[in-house]
């Protein structure tokens, strides 16, 4: 009988702690992709700082600032910024976000990428810490010399985040 009562409090907190709430969270993560339009090769390294405000308790609006390392040929060290709007269900470990990207912030040539990202999250909702795990598909567009190209990036990312 003891078991069954500490395990209904158990769930009662979690469950309590789940409840619908407004705060700021910070996001930091260690992303690595490669491209999979030819010709086919290795994005550098790059590590995001992504601070934002969750609304209830379900939506993160986020602006991901990205420095990614000169860790593969022909690279150098450079920034982006995203903006991004992620769907995360309260009980459900899994989330969605929409990535909006401005990269090559320190060379030429500069590039949009739009695209989206899925992964699975695991954390202690009563202190909002919590690790995830995501692959996310960014489609990049350069110009360069008047001319269009696209570029389709898959990345993997593996980060932790706080929510308070």
């Amino acid at each position: 009988m003891r078991k069954l009562i500490a395990t209904a409090v158990f769930v009662a907190a979690l469950c309590g702690a789940a409840k619908a709430h407004a705060g700021w969270v910070i996001e930091g993560s260690v992303g690595k992709g490669g491209k999979v339009t030819s010709p086919r090769e290795w994005e550098p390294t790059n590590i995001m700082a992504a601070p934002g405000y969750e609304l209830l308790g379900m939506l993160r609006l986020q602006l991901g600032i990205v420095g990614s390392l000169g860790d593969v040929k022909n690279s150098k060290f450079d920034l982006q910024l995203r903006p991004m709007v992620g769907l995360y269900l309260p009980v459900i470990p899994v989330y969605a976000r929409a990535i909006f990207a401005y990269e090559n912030l320190l060379h030429e040539p500069h590039a949009w990428a739009i695209g989206g990202a899925a992964g699975i999250k695991i954390g202690l909702p009563f202190i909002g810490l919590g690790l995830f795990a995501e692959v996310g598909v960014l489609p990049q567009f350069v110009k360069v010399n008047g001319s269009s190209t696209e570029i389709t990036i898959i990345e993997g990312r593996i980060g932790a985040f706080w929510a308070f």
